[in-house]
């Protein structure tokens, strides 16, 4: 191959290049701007990316499991305490019966002990304390009024 043929083939080559170049830039579709989107539109769409990214977050860093507490038995007073509580309303005698369950629940329930329910037991003394006091407000007044 002597020296002419090479630089007509060398220009060939390179015209085909360039006019493929040229060719292919031209019809290349151009990278179209992403339509404008409505202002509800916006919103959702913030709406659904935040979400996607408390998931992402949620699945990278997984909270540890709590250990599952046992359940301790509820004492019996303490059941005693609010049901007898509970007719105090119906016939004031339960009131002292109550008040009684109910301090011997707290005092035998609690963090260190092996029963639960104190919230009971703290219901009974409330209510038959509060029947207690009012009863004793109605008997100082009957006895103001008629002595």
């Amino acid at each position: 191959m002597n020296l002419k043929a090479f630089l007509y083939a060398a220009r060939s080559y390179t015209f085909a290049f360039l006019v493929l170049l040229v060719f292919t830039s031209a019809t290349a579709p151009k990278p179209e701007a992403p339509p404008k989107l409505k202002w509800k539109e916006r919103v959702l769409l913030n709406i659904v990316q935040k979400k996607i990214e408390k998931q992402q977050r949620k699945a990278l860093s997984p909270k540890p499991k709590k250990a599952k507490t046992e359940k301790r038995p509820v004492h019996w007073a303490n059941v005693a305490a609010l049901i007898c509580g509970v007719l105090v309303f119906f016939g004031g005698i339960t009131a002292i019966a109550a008040l009684v369950f109910g301090i011997i629940g707290i005092n035998n329930s609690g963090e260190g002990t092996e029963y639960s329910g104190e919230g009971m037991g703290i219901a009974g003394v409330v209510l038959g304390g509060l029947v207690i006091l009012l009863a004793l407000a109605i008997l100082i007044t009957f006895l103001a009024i008629f002595l």
